[in-house]
């Protein structure tokens, strides 16, 4: 059981610049650590019994790397008026 001590509910408010540095700095830390994995597992194989495609594993975590840059590229339409109004009548108390 993971147990988080931290408070049930609550709301923060963060500039949308520190969000999108925080996203990119997880998304730097990940993929290192996941390509540390890569190159641990080309250097010394897979477990006894694990069979791996170490070219296919090259290619996804080469794929992977490029998810958020090809993310950020491409702002969605998001049609936020609607958004606010959906968000109003699940807000809204119950009659």
């Amino acid at each position: 059981m993971i147990e988080f001590a931290g408070a049930q509910a609550g709301r923060v408010t963060v500039p949308t610049g520190e969000f999108l540095g925080a996203v990119a700095d997880f998304d730097r830390a990940l993929l290192a650590a996941m390509s540390r994995r890569v190159a641990e597992l080309t250097a010394a194989g897979p477990p006894p019994g694990v069979a791996l495609d170490l070219a296919q594993l090259h290619r996804e975590h080469r794929d992977r790397a490029a998810w958020l840059p090809r993310a950020r590229a491409h702002p969605g339409a998001t049609d936020w008026a609607a958004v606010r109004a959906g968000v109003r009548d699940l807000t809204r108390p119950p009659r």
